[in-house]
């Protein structure tokens, strides 16, 4: 491995923990051990991703394509966290529209809808933040 390769692999690293602290997992109950937290950034280690622009990171297949869901859409890094983090460790339940969505949330959550209702309860919720109607 070059060092751009570990360089990349450590920020791709710092920035799955910051992602799964916000997620304020626990281990029953207890918060997270460091060894509990090294387990997750094994599994970091153990996928494939492509570090971009502005610190964007991509997952990716083992075959090297961009990892996508069932509608063919890509699924963003903060999703794949959370996935991991959901199988390792327990997850506070949140509420279905968090208070306050940011763009990249609304267009995941977008994604994820499977009615048109969702959708328009997802658009609703986003324009009432945006323009306090």
């Amino acid at each position: 491995m070059t060092d751009t390769e570990k360089l990349n692999q450590a920020l791709i690293e710092d920035l799955a923990e910051r992602e799964l602290k916000k997620l304020n997992p626990s281990l029953g109950g207890s918060p997270l051990t460091d060894k509990a937290i090294k387990y997750f950034l094994s599994e970091i280690r153990s996928r494939r991703w492509e570090l971009g622009r502005g610190r964007q990171v991509t997952p990716l297949t083992e075959t090297g394509a961009v990892l996508s869901d069932a509608h063919g859409w890509p699924v963003s890094f903060q999703d794949v966290i959370k996935s991991i983090a959901g199988e390792l460790f327990d997850l506070p339940e949140q509420a279905s529209t968090p208070e306050r969505m940011s763009e990249e949330q609304y267009i995941s959550a977008m994604q994820k809808a499977e009615t048109p209702e969702q959708r328009i309860k997802l658009m609703q919720e986003w324009q009432r933040q945006q323009y306090g109607k």
